[in-house]
């Protein structure tokens, strides 16, 4: 079982919630508290990143500090393993229950 950050927001009228796996928390946190990122994200004062984590690390890895950026790929090419891996074994699945419902075998 994997455990989340949950954050609720509202912006501009609207409600959102969203969660962040503990893997990307750390890289966020690295990204805001190690690095010579900017942490005004939004311009509002605000550092979350909610969807474009790895964009801003790919980014500070180009753009900042080169002291950083070994370590700023790592974190972006161990997303992109965890959302492969995730994608991999939801189609499994996917392709088991619609075999099952059909009468194939899994």
């Amino acid at each position: 079982m994997d455990t989340y950050e949950r954050v609720a927001a509202t912006y501009d009228g609207s409600f959102s919630l969203f969660k962040t796996c503990k893997h990307c928390e750390i890289a966020r946190d690295w990204l805001l508290n190690e690095t010579d990122w900017h942490h005004d994200v939004d311009g509002d004062g605000h550092s979350y990143f909610f969807e474009h984590l790895s964009e801003h690390l790919t980014e500070q890895a180009q753009e900042g500090d080169k002291k950083y950026s070994f370590r700023a790929y790592r974190f972006v090419a161990l997303m992109r393993r965890r959302r492969k891996a995730w994608a991999e074994a939801y189609n499994a699945e996917t392709v088991r229950i619609r075999d099952r419902v059909v009468g194939g075998s899994a």
